[in-house]
């Protein structure tokens, strides 16, 4: 009997896969963060907490981006 290995996609990314992921420095990904425009998860509560982003959030943003390049803060695609 063959083992079938099924490819696990991400759920979330790190900040510097997903600023590549939107072609924005980390920076820029934190901010929109910050401002409540991305939604991230932070792995604790430590200052130095790894913060990841979920990848259908990302994907959300990405389509609202391009639908309504206003509301990005002049970031357009």
């Amino acid at each position: 009997m063959e083992v079938q290995v099924i490819p696990l996609e991400k759920i979330a990314l790190r900040a510097r896969e997903a600023a590549e992921l939107l072609s924005v420095s980390e920076r820029t990904l934190w901010k929109w963060a910050k401002q409540g425009r991305i939604p991230c998860v932070k792995t604790s509560k430590e200052r130095t907490a790894t913060v990841l982003y979920p990848v259908e959030a990302l994907k959300k943003f990405m389509r609202d981006m391009a639908s309504n390049p206003e509301n990005t803060g002049g970031v357009q695609g």
